[in-house]
């Protein structure tokens, strides 16, 4: 460190400008590898979870078949975690309703918009 510290005075005795070069340099390193650090550190902590989406809708029947299949389906996409990158698909984590599921006939709209009785609105494709 004594030598680096004579460098820096020889050079400012003899080239002011020069110095002030090298010492900004220096000090543009220095900043650098702390920033290279300070990546590096964050780069292997956990990120904390954070809400990008949120979506609600109104149920307008208090039918109690229509309320069994959105429970159903609600049940089905609880707890299911999208890693970054990946894409969610809600056919394919839900499926189609059947009885099997528990799903019951209740009012669905068709693709035209018409109230019907169904098992849970249009066929899902994947």
């Amino acid at each position: 460190m004594t030598q680096n510290n004579y460098e820096t005075n020889r050079t400012s005795s003899t080239n002011s400008s020069a110095s002030s070069t090298s010492t900004s340099e220096k000090q543009n390193t220095t900043n650098e590898i702390r920033k290279g650090i300070n990546e590096s550190e964050n780069a292997n902590k956990p990120k904390a979870e954070e809400q990008i989406a949120t979506f609600t809708t109104k149920i307008y029947s208090n039918d109690p078949a229509r309320q069994n299949n959105v429970s159903i389906t609600c049940n089905t996409l609880n707890e299911t975690i999208v890693k970054n990158g990946e894409t969610f698909s809600f056919c394919q984590t839900v499926g189609q309703a059947s009885t099997s599921k528990g799903y019951e006939k209740a009012d669905i709209f068709d693709k035209d918009g018409n109230k019907k009785k169904g098992l849970g609105g249009r066929k899902l494709s994947n």
